[in-house]
Formats: structure tokens, C-alpha cells, sequence
């Protein structure tokens, strides 16, 4: 036998095994081949739309069984990179500052107006004294210790805001030029805080109820 003739057969023998093989796999298949023993393209399609569901399904899995840590405010520590990271276990304790010392700093404000305690208060108009007093003096105490402290420091936040247009906005563009940096920045962090609630360190978290 010429080494033509044993290539040949031999290729003729691998050609032979891979279609009966391709035919018994077919055949398990339920049919899904064509004459020839090869799969047919809806066959194709379903089984890649199979494997498409299949890897879904696992990445949603295993997503589920990861979940992401967040801070005490519901943050995730993750979206702040250039935060230290010592101080992520520690969100709500300077939350609670922040709000204890805003209060206490406000309230002094309304007794000034009204008992004209601490100092000398500035000239006011009555009916600004006998208005604004009361909110700065209640609010500011609610929010010290943390008592209603949503609905509290919005009405402090609208305070601020009213005060600043009327004492402060129309003299000049600035908050620098017009001496209003006082009121912006009681505006906004009393904004803050009634979005963010009581927190720990506070009367509400003692009754077991939160502030919104």
C-alpha cells in the first residue's frame, strides 16, 4: 500500500467517525441538525439566547449577595474617594455635632432679640424682632437636642433665607459685600439637616421615632 492510499483512507476514517459522532449528538438533540449533522441556525440562536439568560441571571446573583456597604446616612463610602478613610465609621457622630452646634449657635440669636441676652442686639424693626425671635430662639433649641428636628430646621433654613433677601440681598451681589455670609450659611445647613433628620444624639432617636 503506497503512502497515498493509507493518507487518504485515513482521512477518509476521521471523516467518517466525526460525522457518526456529530449525527449521535444530533440525535440527542431531538432532531435539531440538518442532513449533514450540524446544528441548524435556530438551534444556534436558541441555545446562545440560553447561554445570554444564564450568565444574567448569575451576575444578578451574585449582586444580590454582594451588597454595597454604606455610611450611617446611607451613603456609599465608595462614591467619595478623597474622604479619609478613618473617618467613614464615624458619619453619624459629626452629623450629630454638626446639628448640636448649629442649634445651639442659632438660639442665642433669638434671645438676643427677644430678652436682649447676650450683648446688645442689633436695631431691628418689632415686628422682625417678635417673628424671628421665637423661630430662631424654639428652632434653634429643637435642633440642639434633636426634637422634630426635620420640620424644625426647614422653618429655620426659610427663616434665613427670608432674611437674607430683606436685610442683605439687595444691598449688594456678594454675600462677602453685603454682610449676608452669616444667613447663607445658617440657610443651607439648616436645609441639610431637615433633609437628613435627627440622627444619633437626639431626643427623636431616644423616642425611637425620626425626624424627616
Amino acid at each position: 500500500m503506497s503512502i497515498r492510499q493509507s493518507k487518504r483512507r485515513s482521512h477518509h476514517g476521521w471523516r467518517t467517525n466525526a460525522r457518526r459522532s456529530s449525527r449521535y449528538g444530533c440525535r440527542l438533540e431531538a432532531g435539531k441538525c440538518d442532513g449533514e449533522g450540524n446544528l441548524t441556525d435556530d438551534a444556534t440562536a436558541k441555545w446562545s439566547k440560553a447561554l445570554v439568560e444564564a450568565l444574567v441571571d448569575l451576575a444578578i446573583r451574585l449582586k444580590k449577595q454582594r451588597p454595597a456597604k454604606t455610611g450611617h446616612l446611607g451613603r456609599n463610602p465608595n462614591e467619595e474617594e478623597t474622604m479619609p478613610s478613618f473617618m467613614y465609621s464615624y458619619t453619624a457622630q459629626m452629623y450629630a455635632l454638626m446639628r448640636i452646634v448649629a442649634g445651639f449657635l442659632f438660639l442665642w440669636h433669638g434671645t438676643q432679640k427677644l430678652f436682649g441676652f447676650p450683648g446688645t442686639p442689633h436695631p431691628v424693626p418689632p415686628f422682625v424682632a417678635y417673628v424671628a425671635g421665637p423661630i430662631e430662639l424654639i428652632g434653634g433649641m429643637l435642633v440642639m437636642i434633636g426634637l422634630f428636628t426635620g420640620w424644625a430646621a426647614f422653618l429655620c433654613s426659610g427663616l434665613m433665607a427670608a432674611a437674607y433677601w430683606m436685610a442683605h440681598g439687595t444691598q449688594a451681589l456678594l454675600p462677602i459685600q453685603n454682610m449676608g455670609e452669616l444667613a447663607v450659611l445658617y440657610c443651607f445647613t439648616f436645609l441639610y439637616i431637615s433633609s437628613q433628620g435627627s440622627g444619633i444624639w437626639s431626643v427623636d432617636a431616644v423616642r425611637g421615632q425620626v425626624s424627616r
